[in-house]
This record gives C-alpha cells, sequence and structure tokens, in this order.
C-alpha cells in the first residue's frame, strides 16, 4: 500500500478534519497527487489532483509548479519484495524531492517515524526513511520532518488476532504506545510547517498497553 503526497500554496494533537479541508480553511489551496484517475476522484479534499507516479520521474514533472510547502508520507506498509521500502520509501520521495527542487519550492514536510535514527541499522523501512531524511536535510529546500508514533489504522492487526484468539505482543504485554489518528497528525504536520519547525515528534493524546 502506498501513501501518498500533497502540496500546498497561499492561494501535539490537535484535528477533527481531513488534511484538504484544514489546508483549505486556513487560506491555502491544496494540490493532491494520485497515481490512478479513479483515486482523483476520491480526492475530495484537494482542491487540484495531479496524476503520476514517484516510480516515474518523468509523470511528476508540474506537479509542484507554484507550490510553496510540499507534504509528503509517500511510503508502503506492506512490501512485496526486499527493494519496497529503497524503491518507494526511498527513491520515491527523491524524486519528489528532485522535482520540488527543480521548481523552486519554499519548504518540504516529510512524515518519517518515531526513532526512526535509532531504528535504522535494524529495521529496512526505518533505514530507507532516514536515508531519505539526510537527503532532505542536505537539499536547499527548508524542510519539516515530523516523527509520528504508530497508527489507529495499524492497530486492526491486534484486534484482528484477539478475534482469532491469540496475539502476538512484544515483551510482556506492558510496553506503551499512544498510536494517533491520521487526521491527527495531519493537523499536526500543516501546525509544524506553518510555524518553521524543523523537526517534531507527534502523538496521540491517550497511552495504551498491550495487556
Amino acid at each position: 500500500m502506498c501513501r501518498e503526497a500533497c502540496a500546498r500554496r497561499r492561494c501535539d494533537r490537535l484535528p477533527r478534519r481531513p488534511s484538504g479541508h484544514r489546508g483549505s480553511r486556513r487560506g491555502y489551496r491544496v494540490r493532491a497527487l494520485a497515481r490512478r484517475p479513479e483515486q482523483a476522484a476520491a480526492r475530495h479534499a484537494a482542491d487540484e489532483v495531479f496524476l503520476g507516479r514517484v516510480t516515474d520521474a518523468a509523470t511528476l514533472v508540474g506537479l509542484v509548479d507554484g507550490v510553496d510547502t510540499v507534504f509528503s508520507t509517500i511510503g508502503i506498509t506492506r512490501p512485496r519484495d526486499r527493494s519496497g521500502y529503497a524503491r518507494l520509501d526511498y527513491g520515491g520521495n527523491l524524486a519528489l524531492l528532485r522535482e520540488a527542487e527543480r521548481a523552486g519550492v519554499d519548504r518540504f514536510a516529510y512524515v518519517s517515524v518515531l526513532n526512526g535514527p535509532t531504528l535504522r541499522g535494524s529495521v529496512r523501512l526505518a533505514d530507507a526513511k532516514e536515508r531519505f531524511v539526510a537527503e532532505l536535510v542536505s537539499s536547499s529546500l527548508r524542510h519539516t520532518i515530523i516523527r509520528p508514533t504508530g497508527f489507529f489504522a495499524d492497530m486492526r492487526a491486534f484486534l484482528a488476532m484477539a478475534e482469532r484468539g491469540r496475539c502476538y505482543v512484544v515483551g510482556a504485554g506492558q510496553r506503551r504506545i499512544n498510536p494517533i489518528s491520521g487526521r491527527d497528525l495531519a493537523v499536526a504536520c500543516a501546525d509544524a510547517a506553518i510555524s518553521g519547525v524543523k523537526e517534531i515528534e507527534v502523538g496521540g493524546p491517550d497511552v495504551f498497553t498491550h495487556e
């Protein structure tokens, strides 16, 4: 599964509206990236939709023309092969970054992962994301890196296991986690980019254990 990117132009827990509506309410025009026409039709929160694929840099030309800030959550959650993370989380975002540099974008906001630098040596997903973070930080663009905890949507895996009668957890089940909703994260991303902060960690308001 691949998450997408969006951009805004002027025309830790906050939300209650999707990112596109939130951007519009703040006075920004939102342009979203979609891979297929049927996805474009579903981007109701965006003012514009651009068709392109981050794995094909030629299709991204013009995506961020006239844009002042790019937001990217591009990445995969279930790779089909070992090259998935390097191809999308690193390569896809790098292609988007190069197009943003060409277009003269002012800021690039990127959603990485909490404790990414620590996990980089042992987790392929974190390694790919942090490789891109290094490219972003060394680029000519101003940057904002958002590091969220787990997502509520990812907790479905635990519910599915529990329904089958057996659930696998890390440790004795007492490790704590404060997952965040996608809508809350969208607002946190907008707030961080607008404030100009270079890096921020975000999580949900409630702390849980696996017990």
